[in-house]
């Protein structure tokens, strides 16, 4: 998640943040009432391991996370959402698109999620949902995720979505003293929907005000 957002979009967003539901989860927009939670998600050690930015050690950190997750939505730069099971509020996880460019009809992909909540299948449930969405009401044309190599974990989800494995970026990243290389995989809507006609893994659920 890099926190610098790049402005591609200057229009003011009066529209509502799109609420969306799964067999399992909701998936809803970031607010103030979730700095606390931002903060044990991304003071988390193994959350925290191959982020872009440093483990956060105050909640003044966190609520610049949850600020940057209203300015990259209303700047039309990207979008953050929340994840929350269902019956229960509390935050366990995020997802969303960033570096969103309009004119190219593309956009990065990003996820994280608290440990407890490791190998139960939720944030490919979340990631499935919020990629039908980009394609077919964004209008999307092309995802990409970069993963670091040794970030197993990632790179299994993001092939289990389809997505296809373009080459590693050597020495791409600068960060904590040291370059890092990172893997380009990516998702085309075509893709998607020949995948999505063929499978039955997932319901098809519509984006909705459930929130």
């Amino acid at each position: 998640m890099n926190t610098n957002s790049q402005k591609v979009d200057d229009r003011s967003r009066n529209e509502a943040f799109p609420c969306l539901e799964t067999e399992r989860l909701i998936l809803r927009q970031i607010t103030a009432r979730d700095t606390s939670a931002v903060f044990r998600l991304f003071s988390n050690p193994k959350v925290a391991r191959y982020l872009d930015f440093p483990i956060l050690k105050t909640m003044d950190e966190a609520r610049e996370i949850v600020d940057w997750c209203d300015a990259i939505w209303r700047e039309g730069s990207g979008m953050r959402w929340g994840i929350t099971k269902k019956g229960n509020e509390a935050l366990i996880g995020t997802c969303g698109f960033h570096n969103w460019a309009h004119r190219d009809f593309r956009a990065d992909i990003g996820y994280d999620l608290l440990p407890e909540y490791w190998g139960q299948g939720l944030m490919r449930e979340a990631l499935s949902r919020m990629i039908r969405y980009g394609f077919d009401a964004l209008a999307l044309h092309r995802l990409q995720g970069m993963v670091h190599p040794s970030n197993a974990r990632s790179r299994g989800l993001l092939k289990r979505l389809g997505f296809t494995r373009e080459g590693t970026l050597h020495e791409w990243r600068f960060y904590r003293g040291q370059f890092w290389d990172e893997i380009c995989y990516s998702l085309l809507g075509e893709a998607w929907h020949s995948k999505e006609s063929s499978s039955s893994s997932f319901a098809s659920y519509q984006s909705r005000d459930c929130c």
